[in-house]
């Protein structure tokens, strides 16, 4: 009786563990689609502007907006895209328009480098701030970023006119208020943030002159987990991604290799749908394509002019362009073939 009795736990152990096998294997991901028609929309500004498009969001391929840096003229700050046409959106109170945040037609939200975050209800636009912090004479708030309206996150670096001193900063917002988050000074300035829900981690990309580098903000704690000449921090979902010179990594502890492409011409950024469908930039300012089984070039950009930023939806794509000739912005805009 005894040793049918270890024989049936061994046989209730043994398919317990195949059970768990198998629960564990994860289905191969589908292949990327490559079967896109591909646009370029030309946008330009009087012979006397000088103006580069900064930051991209939009809730869908019809409800897309755009920030523009230095420009002179108010009118040239912030550009709406309905799905057919690129058109200056004029609000006369808001300038120097930067970060830009768009969750929804009727939740939009921008920062200014003067320290003010404006959101749209979709009736009218209210303003928060200008922030301040004591000994600085501005901030800039480079990005806002988040998928909650009551959890969303400005950051960029408050700085001292005239001198290169400048540091840091984030603020958050609960859905009712901006606050200061609190962290160890540091100089640099903070251009791109991430946060994985899953496990409450903050990841954010900082630049330093020609160098970029990665932190992780856990509570009140920074620590650098990364840097790079050519770095980059984006999400898929709740993933975060990181890429520096030509290898994507995952966090887990620490930054852990997912993806080697060191053997081709992929340099850094994932912009994506899933882990087997997603663009990066080329050494030589070409975007390239994932799809889960090898990275391929696939559009040449005009004169060799880098992405600054891109939005990825389930069939279309979108990417700005550093402009050649700054009086002149260009969008990059890709279609999937209807099946």
């Amino acid at each position: 009786m005894k040793r049918n009795s270890i024989y049936i736990f061994c046989a209730i152990t043994l398919l317990l563990t195949t059970g768990c096998k198998e629960s564990v294997s994860e289905p191969k991901l589908p292949s990327g689609r490559r079967d896109y028609t591909w646009t370029i929309d030309t946008v330009k500004f009087p012979p006397n502007e000088i103006a580069e498009f900064g930051r991209i969001s939009g809730s869908s391929p019809n409800d897309i907006w755009v920030t523009c840096h230095n420009t002179s003229d108010l009118r040239y700050d912030i550009w709406h895209y309905d799905g057919k046409s690129w058109k200056p959106y004029t609000l006369p109170k808001i300038g120097d328009a930067f970060g830009v945040l768009s969750l929804s037609p009727n939740n939009v939200w921008i920062g200014t480098i003067a320290g003010s975050i404006w959101h749209y209800d979709g009736v009218s636009w209210k303003e928060s701030g200008p922030f301040k912090l004591e000994g600085y004479d501005n901030i800039i708030i480079e990005g806002i970023w988040g998928r909650s309206p009551s959890d969303l996150y400005a950051y960029g670096a408050a700085w001292i006119f005239g001198k290169d001193v400048h540091k840091a900063v984030i603020l958050h917002f609960n859905g009712d208020t901006w606050k200061f988050m609190e962290f160890p000074d540091i100089r640099t300035d903070f251009i791109n943030l991430r946060e994985k829900y899953s496990t409450g981690e903050i990841f954010i990309l900082g630049s330093e002159d020609i160098e970029y580098n990665l932190y992780l903000l856990k509570g009140n704690n920074l620590t650098e987990i990364g840097k790079g000449r050519y770095c980059s921090l984006n999400n898929i979902g709740d993933e975060v991604y990181f890429s520096i010179n030509n290898i994507i990594y995952k966090y887990k502890n620490e930054l852990n290799k997912w993806l080697d492409l060191s053997g081709t011409s992929y340099k850094f950024r994932v912009w994506g749908r899933s882990e087997s469908d997603f663009f990066g930039m080329t050494d030589n300012y070409i975007l390239g394509h994932y799809n889960g089984s090898d990275f391929k070039e696939m559009y040449h950009l005009p004169n060799y002019s880098p992405i600054t930023n891109a939005l990825i939806f389930d069939k279309e794509v979108f990417f700005l362009i550093l402009p050649y000739a700054a009086r002149e912005n260009y969008i990059l805009r890709g279609k999937l073939t209807e099946n």
